[in-house]
């Protein structure tokens, strides 16, 4: 591995850091537990160390809240990852099970740790036995050694493809693969020693806290060897100026009257300047943005929560919930639903018609898809699993650009 430190400017490392954190955001529901809503990306790892080592000293379990507000951390610069790991907990059976699972890896914890691979390496192992979302899997590797960092900060590093790529292991998968992550342990405790040795004593983070931020920071800026990527020609709507996850593009998109002489169901929606946003590329910014808000009404009592879309595709919007939970008892009363999904700057509400699909292949894709479903399956059955379909959706979307337009609905 090399060395990409060698005339790193220590004294611009958290201007630098702090540039590259853009999509932090302080309201993030995942944080609701902390009182006091960290500003950045630094304030909220400030606040996790101190909490996370706090309660490891006490012998006393982690919280669910601090374990999400944690994975927001690790996750929130991809936000399909984040959809997929963190959603779950919304859920207030998952996330009791969740709780559990936490207490007992908590309870096998070792007090102490010194740098000694095989003995990081073992307890990295470890955590993948209980069954914790966003640490079970073989390949969670990053998310393992960010919860064993917050426990031993002196000692476990960060292990991602964005340190990795700083000092040239960027073939793929290299983050999952634990021979890799033997050689980065060495690698990163000697730049630890190497550089933040020597340096001012003005840092809240430990050394190897340092050369994480140094690595990640430097990721991006050795890149002279390699040939510029070509970008796609944009339209006007995916023109730079608002983001949105569709293949990196941007939208910038109003509302418009249905094209006459068309019916209303056809892909022409929304458009700007002649563009248009169809059917598909609506479809597309909701898969991409799966975390939504699910709107029911119960008698005259509006309600809503955190849902994440399972598939949009064009039979509707696929969602599903447990049978004995509020969310089931209000469709079968009142079928008419709202959904809202947003990316930073865009946000599209879908209205429809929720339908309870019994589709026993279905429900098994879906629990197959999404594995934390498995335990609470194979305990209840498939049976209170219910699975519902959006349907005769109408579409509106809002930007910036459209705040004070009226909203309009167009069939999707």
């Amino acid at each position: 591995m090399k060395d990409p430190l060698r005339d790193f400017d220590w004294s611009s490392l958290y201007d630098r850091y702090d540039a590259m954190c853009s999509r932090f955001n302080p309201e993030a529901l995942h944080l609701r537990a902390i009182a006091l809503r960290p500003p950045s990306d630094r304030d909220l790892y400030y606040h996790l160390a101190d909490r996370i080592r706090m309660t490891h000293n006490k012998l006393s379990a982690l919280s669910i809240d601090l374990y999400e507000a944690m994975l927001y951390w690790k996750l929130y610069s991809n936000p399909q990852a984040l959809a997929k790991v963190v959603q779950p907990l919304c859920d207030s059976d998952i996330r009791a099970i969740q709780s559990g699972n936490l207490k007992r890896l908590f309870a096998g914890l070792p007090p102490h740790l010194d740098r000694n691979a095989d003995a990081v390496v073992a307890l990295v192992k470890q955590l993948g036995h209980h069954g914790v979302l966003g640490m079970k899997t073989a390949t969670a590797l990053p998310a393992r050694t960010t919860f064993l960092h917050f426990l031993f900060p002196e000692v476990v590093p960060i292990f991602d493809k964005m340190v990795l790529k700083a000092v040239g292991r960027d073939e793929a998968n290299a983050n999952h693969n634990v021979g890799v992550l033997c050689e980065y342990l060495l690698h990163a405790w000697a730049l630890a020693d190497r550089y933040t040795a020597p340096l001012p004593g003005r840092w809240r983070e430990t050394s190897i806290r340092l050369i994480d931020m140094a690595l990640w920071v430097a990721r991006g800026e050795d890149t002279c060897d390699k040939p510029p990527v070509r970008e796609p020609v944009a339209k006007s709507w995916q023109r730079p100026g608002l983001r949105l996850p569709i293949k990196g593009a941007s939208l910038s998109s109003t509302i418009i009257e249905e094209r006459r002489g068309r019916d209303d169901s056809v892909a022409c929606v929304f458009g700007v300047e002649g563009e248009t946003m169809n059917r598909e590329q609506i479809l597309e910014f909701v898969n991409a943005n799966p975390l939504c808000h699910l709107a029911t009404c119960e008698g005259m009592q509006p309600r809503v929560r955190g849902m994440m879309l399972y598939r949009a595709d064009g039979s509707g919007l696929i969602f599903h919930t447990g049978r004995g939970k509020a969310l089931s008892r209000q469709l079968l009363a009142n079928k008419q639903v709202e959904v809202c999904f947003n990316s930073q700057d865009t946000q599209v509400r879908v209205a429809g018609v929720a339908e309870i699909v019994e589709d026993m292949d279905l429900k098994q894709e879906i629990v197959e898809a999404r594995p934390f479903l498995k335990p609470w399956v194979e305990q209840h059955g498939y049976d209170l699993l219910v699975v519902f379909r959006v349907t005769q959706c109408q579409a509106a979307v809002w930007t910036m650009a459209t705040n004070f337009e009226p909203t309009q609905y167009r069939r999707l």
